[in-house]
Order: C-alpha cells, then sequence, then structure tokens
C-alpha cells in the first residue's frame, strides 16, 4: 500500500530582467557658511530577483520517486523502490549518476549511509559531458559530496564548524536554484555548503567504494518546472554587473555574474577592491550574507594608493564596512543590529556629503560612517574561508551634470 500526499507552495512570480528605471531629484550642499551649490542628479536603478515554487511529495512504502537519480550507473547496483534505498554489491568502485538539475529538479531529499564495507559519497558532479564520465572510477575528489568515512569535497563548514559524518546518521540534501548553493545538514542544522555554476551541468551522484548500501528519506522536494525554466532564463540573462567592484581581486575569488554571487572557493582570506566612488557613483548597493566559514564583508575603504592594499590579509580596520561575524568597522551605531549569515543589508551612499548609511534590511537597525572625498574611496568585499556574498535585488548609480 502506498500513500502519497502533495502539498505546493505561493504561485512562481518573476522577474527575468534586470530592469532600469530613471529618475532625477534635487540635492543642496551647503559648502561653506555663505556658499550653496545645487545640483540635479540623475538615478537608474537596476532591480534583479524572483521567487520561485515547489512540490513537496512525502511517501510511505513503495513508491519513493528515483527518477531524479536514475540516468545511468556502474556494474552491481540495485535500486529498491520499496525500502527506497540504492545499493551496491561488489569489490571496488561503481558509481551512479542521476539526472541534471534541471532535469531531475529535486531541491530537497534526505539520506543516510545504512551500512558499507568502504566509503560511499553522494552529492553533485559538474560536468559537461556526463555521458563520458566513468563509472568505475572514483571521482569524489572532483566533485561535492559528503562520505561515509567522514571525508567532504569541495565544501566548506557552515559557520566554520565542521560536524562528523559516519554511518547510520540522517542528512538532508538542500539545494537553492536562486541562490545556486546545495546544503548538507544533519538533524542539528550543522553541516557543509557549496556553490552551483548551472543547474544543467550539475548532476545528482552517488559514489560506492566496495559494497554498501543508501537509504533515502520518505520527504522529497521537486522544484516545478516552470521554476527551471524561469531560473535558466534569468541566469542566462542576468549578467549582474562586478566591474566596480573587481579592480583588484584575489585569485580565491570568483564573481557569478549569471547569479550575483561573489564567491570564495579557496581557504584563508580574499580580498577585492574594485572602483573609486567618483568613477562607478554606484550609491545604493543590496547584498545577502550568504553561507561563509568565517566572514564575508562589504564596504568601502578609503586610501590613496588601492593597488598597494594587500589582497590576502585582513585589512577590515582600514575600511568602512558591516561583516557577517557580527563585527563593523569605521562605523557609528545609529540602531545596533546583528549581522550575521542570511541577514540582508543595503549601503546607501550620500555621494554630495561623503557620508554613508548600513541600514539591515527589514529591522530598523543601521549604521553610520563617512569617508575623505569620493576619488580616494573604493567599493570592496572581503571573505575568509570557503563563503559567498549574494548581491542585488537593487543597485543605484547617480547621474551628474
Amino acid at each position: 500500500t502506498s500513500t502519497t500526499t502533495t502539498t505546493t507552495t505561493t504561485e512562481e512570480v518573476v522577474e527575468s530582467t534586470p530592469t532600469s528605471t530613471t529618475t532625477t531629484t534635487t540635492s543642496t550642499s551647503t559648502a561653506t557658511a555663505t556658499a550653496t551649490a545645487t545640483v540635479n542628479p540623475g538615478m537608474q536603478v537596476n532591480s534583479y530577483g524572483f521567487t520561485y515554487s515547489t512540490t513537496t511529495t512525502s511517501s510511505t512504502s513503495n513508491s519513493y520517486n528515483f527518477s531524479y537519480f536514475g540516468n545511468f550507473y556502474g556494474s552491481g547496483i540495485t535500486y529498491t523502490g520499496s525500502l527506497g534505498q540504492i545499493a551496491y554489491v561488489g569489490t571496488g568502485v561503481s558509481n551512479v549518476f542521476g539526472q541534471s538539475i534541471a532535469i531531475g529538479r529535486a531541491t530537497s531529499f534526505g539520506f543516510n549511509f545504512k551500512s558499507t564495507q568502504g566509503v560511499i559519497c553522494i552529492g553533485l558532479y559538474s560536468t559537461t559531458s556526463i555521458s563520458t564520465v566513468s563509472v568505475s572510477e572514483w571521482l569524489a575528489p572532483e566533485a561535492q559530496v559528503v562520505c561515509s568515512d567522514g571525508t567532504y569535497y569541495n565544501l566548506g563548514g557552515i559557520d566554520g564548524y565542521f560536524p562528523t559524518i559516519s554511518t547510520g546518521a540522517s542528512w538532508t540534501v538542500s539545494i537553492d536554484i536562486v541562490s545556486m548553493t546545495v546544503t548538507f545538514t544533519n538533524k542539528n542544522g550543522d553541516g557543509y555548503f557549496g556553490f552551483i555554476n548551472d543547474i544543467s551541468t550539475s548532476y545528482y551522484c552517488l559514489f560506492f567504494k566496495n559494497s554498501g548500501t543508501v537509504r533515502f528519506g520518505a520527504s522529497l522536494t521537486l522544484a516545478k518546472q516552470s521554476a527551471i525554466n524561469s531560473v535558466t532564463t534569468l541566469h542566462t540573462s542576468m549578467h549582474f554587473p562586478f566591474d566596480w567592484l573587481t579592480v583588484y581581486m584575489s585569485s580565491g575569488l570568483r564573481a557569478m555574474s549569471s547569479t550575483a554571487t561573489l564567491q570564495n572557493i579557496q581557504d584563508g582570506i580574499q580580498n577585492t577592491f574594485g572602483e573609486s566612488l567618483s568613477v562607478a557613483k554606484i550609491i545604493i548597493i543590496s547584498w545577502t550574507f550568504n553561507y561563509v566559514e568565517n566572514y564575508a564583508c562589504v564596504g568601502l575603504i578609503d586610501t590613496q594608493n588601492i593597488a598597494a592594499v594587500s589582497l590576502n590579509t585582513d585589512v577590515r580596520n582600514q575600511g568602512i564596512m558591516v561583516c557577517s561575524d557580527d563585527t563593523k568597522y569605521g562605523l557609528t551605531t545609529g540602531v545596533a543590529a546583528t549581522a550575521d549569515v542570511g541577514t540582508s543589508w543595503t549601503m546607501t551612499i550620500d555621494y554630495l556629503h561623503n557620508a554613508v548609511t548600513f541600514a539591515k534590511n527589514g529591522t530598523t537597525g543601521y549604521y553610520t560612517g563617512s569617508f575623505s572625498d569620493v576619488s580616494t574611496t573604493y567599493y570592496t568585499s572581503q571573505i575568509s574561508g570557503y563563503g559567498a556574498i549574494q548581491f542585488g535585488t537593487t543597485i543605484t548609480r547617480i547621474t551628474l551634470p
């Protein structure tokens, strides 16, 4: 007997832009006690962002849906739907490759390493030619996976914590097709995270080294096909601009225009310094602190020689910024607010008065600061450890006459 229940979240809303709007405002700047200058700046606002809907299916007994995990596999592999299990009987390596995320659409599923006589790894494998990938070669070091022997590959520890991975423990794989992140979390919410480059070339994978069994949980979440289509279209067309932020950038950082994310894909401190305020003229920028091992920061740095500032050491105390470890630099508290992973912020620059405000979105929290000159103040982001910053939903530039 099989029982299946299905629930659907809110309907899909998509903005596949960026869109651009222009307005004109008047601002007065008092230069001295006796002289007043008036300018009429134009404002160009670019908007990014969308939401998507999912379907969650919970099954009891023999109805587990293996379609997302059934593409091709090596010898000795068996699927048992009534138990929700994939098993391998044999020696050596046998791999299982499912569909790509774009086709399989599974955005959340649970599993545990039930038993093994060697090692089992599960996660995602990225390739532009899945049909040529070996089913008998140990590919874990090339994939984003967690393994039954406690190892993991190409992932970071959430909040810098690296929980034990072992047989018998339950884990949940969650894929966010908007921020393009994947997480592997245990029952306590601790775990590992990674970044997805392309949902069309990232495949669900399972690697066995000697006999073993993986059991899947009853709950499986699938994104709607319309959501996959919309996300694919948006990621293809978005082209989020990073030129204002990446003039001097550490080689450990990766700016993904298709997902508006700045990623640190290496260990250690990785900094980027962009254009001066006088060149880029961006006065409003928003972001969310994505998963990060140590800290991530966004803000400004005031210096006479930006090219001489280190790309790989902690220079936060030289800046005006908010960081995900709840530290703030060069700022005065207006209304205190916690800065940590998952929080969203907006930086607003008063171009005419050399002032800046950092506001925590959705709250009354804010911090203020000042800088010496728009020509010697530069945009900066700094990330320590594996992690990312998600930019959006708006960039506002000022255009002066």
